[in-house]
């Protein structure tokens, strides 16, 4: 069976590139950037602008998306490659070095960007074997994330959880994020 292949046409010159073995890709909506994985046992993103001349490749990728009224990137890498940890880091166009804003291996789930990418949310845990021990980290600015909400903050009830099937969202004016909560799920029983 014949893989994705994906072509991009500049509609004005004729011009046009193609990307086979397409795992999944990402455009960013307000630039000429598009960021794909193909089938590679590296898992390598590649970032490229749209007439294919500029690529810059990022290996051991798990997640990536671009913010919407930015050119910039989150990606987070599974294991250290090239000299960089694993974690979360932003990549804004144009910029030869990635920002780290949380070091970890494979914990963060559900990353949201507000639209300008001056803040990145998400939910991490250090310990994944722990059920539910989710909390909510923010970035600033690039800056290095702290966490902002755990299970034992006001607002979350007692014994509930921060849920991992939501995804935090900011507000319009970005000055609030909204998360999930849930009731702490019930073990199960082993006596039976």
């Amino acid at each position: 069976m014949p893989m994705d292949r994906l072509t991009i046409r500049n509609l004005k010159s004729g011009n046009e590139w193609q990307i086979d073995s397409l795992v999944g890709y990402r455009l960013s909506e307000s630039h000429d950037i598009i960021a794909y994985q193909r089938v590679h046992k590296d898992s390598a993103l590649i970032i490229a602008t749209l007439d294919g001349k500029e690529r810059k490749k990022i290996k051991k990728i798990k997640s990536y998306s671009f913010a919407k009224k930015s050119a910039t990137l989150y990606y987070t890498i599974k294991d250290t490659v090239e000299g960089r940890v694993p974690g979360l880091y932003i990549w804004h166009n144009g910029d030869t070095i990635p920002t780290l804003i949380k070091s970890g291996k494979e914990n963060f789930v559900n990353i949201s960007m507000n639209e300008d990418a001056s803040k990145i949310a998400f939910l991490y845990t250090a310990t994944p074997k722990v059920k539910n021990s989710l909390s909510l980290w923010l970035s600033e600015n690039g800056d290095t994330a702290r966490e902002i909400v755990t299970q034992k903050s006001n607002g979350v009830p007692a014994e509930w959880i921060i849920s991992s099937n939501y995804t935090p969202w900011f507000s319009k004016d970005n000055n609030r994020i909204f998360l999930g909560t849930a009731p702490r799920p019930l073990e199960k029983d082993t006596t039976i």
